[in-house]
């Protein structure tokens, strides 16, 4: 027995420590202190073999170190691990354990990640099954519910833009507006349910057209800014959000002053997302689409120049496996191609080709944006092939817009940009 006891204490010291050294990476971003905390971690594990009584929380905080490092480096191992545990903590939960709601929850979400990677409508829709029970587990009263209802809403969105389905869009909206009933002014959390409840109108409106949904989206974000010190992780992703709705204005309205108002709001991003920050690469991203309308509306090749720099240096914060760099890729060729048709440069050319090629083979067959980067794509082949007259780039060609095609059935909105 008096082993038993020896390795709970020490698997509660490890813990401990693990626990320590997240602050320390929170607080710092350092890589060594992430590998340090899992290490940690899997040895308290190790010491809480089935049946004991913490192996549930072990196995939780475990996948919740191996999200954040999943977060950092794109590692389908860390993905995998993860969810293996997570599923274990799960049926270590039946029906009736008080923790089952959050091994849903939690199970749910590694799956969401899963999905985003592969595009698997298996995950989406186990992600869907998994949360409804969960919020069943969370009546109206249970201090879980905000949160629950936040987590099934974000699966509802993933399965509406696969699916176009309304009845997805308007469910995921009324879930979202009780999350935020549910936390009124005071509560800590509200910042992140007015951030939700302003994607899903900004959302809407990319359906509708409606400017009251994208008003109602500004003044959501507006609301959650001036909640959300700027030391908040969040206020950055607020930021970021209220600058793409700004953008969304300015594509209707057509005002230089909304231009400029996201260009200074993605510059104070930045200035809170020193290197190292996670919210780094996609703030860069953001601020170089900015500096795009700038470049649109003015011409001048150092706006172009300076969104090349940023997206260049995303890119290098999205390595081979991150889930976020085909994204990041197709948008840097996007920079490029504006620069090639100024310049005629071939070598632009062929580097917009090489870069739109990557980020088609990191979306396989079911990726959502397979479509669009064979497209893309495409446009780059037959590009080259009006300066070269190449017959491999006309077959090419015609073989990418073919496949393009056939992923964009009748009935797809984008099925005329493949035609």
């Amino acid at each position: 027995e008096q082993p038993a006891v020896d390795h709970s204490r020490r698997a509660v010291r490890l813990t401990g420590a693990a626990l320590a050294l997240r602050a320390h990476f929170k607080r710092t971003g350092a890589q060594g202190f992430l590998n340090m905390m899992i290490a940690l971690l899997e040895k308290a594990l190790e010491l809480r073999p089935q049946p004991h009584p913490d192996r549930v929380s072990s196995l939780t905080e475990l996948a919740i170190a191996l999200s954040d490092r999943y977060n950092r480096s794109g590692s389908t191992h860390d993905l995998q691990k993860r969810i293996c545990l997570l599923t274990e903590a799960l049926e270590l939960c039946p029906p009736g354990s008080p923790f089952r709601s959050d091994s849903l929850n939690n199970l749910a979400c590694s799956l969401g990640d899963r999905y985003h990677r592969s595009g698997s409508m298996d995950d989406l829709h186990e992600r869907v099954r998994l949360l409804t029970e969960a919020l069943e587990l969370d009546p109206p009263g249970s201090p879980a519910r905000a949160s629950t209802l936040s987590n099934l809403a974000n699966a509802l969105r993933d399965r509406y833009r696969r699916s176009g389905a309304s009845e997805d869009l308007e469910e995921m909206m009324r879930l979202l507006t009780e999350a935020l009933e549910l936390r009124p002014m005071g509560d800590p959390h509200r910042a992140n349910s007015l951030n939700n409840l302003g994607n899903a109108f900004s959302m809407r409106y990319s359906c509708s057209g409606s400017m009251d949904d994208l008003g109602m989206a500004v003044r959501l974000y507006a609301e959650a800014r001036d909640l959300c010190p700027p030391g908040d992780p969040l206020h950055v992703c607020i930021l970021n959000n209220l600058a793409d709705n700004l953008s969304n204005r300015y594509d209707r309205l057509g005002s230089a002053d909304n231009v400029e108002e996201r260009i200074r709001m993605l510059t104070r991003a930045l200035e809170l997302c020193p290197p190292g920050n996670q919210l780094r690469a996609s703030t860069l991203t953001n601020l170089a689409s900015a500096l795009s309308d700038r470049y649109n509306l003015s011409g001048s090749p150092e706006e172009l120049r300076e969104r090349i720099r940023w997206l260049t240096e995303a890119l290098e914060l999205h390595p081979i496996g991150n889930p976020h760099r085909a994204s990041t890729q197709t948008t840097l060729a996007n920079a490029i191609s504006a620069r090639y048709y100024r310049s005629g440069s071939v070598d632009d050319l062929e580097e917009m080709i090489r870069l739109y090629a990557e980020a088609l083979r990191l979306r396989p067959l079911g990726n959502p944006d397979r479509a669009k980067s064979l497209n893309n794509l495409a446009n780059a082949v037959g590009e080259r092939y009006n300066r070269s007259g190449s017959p491999n780039d006309l077959e090419e060609m015609v073989r990418l817009y073919l496949e393009a095609l056939e992923l964009r059935p009748q009935g797809n909105p984008l099925r005329a940009n493949s035609l």
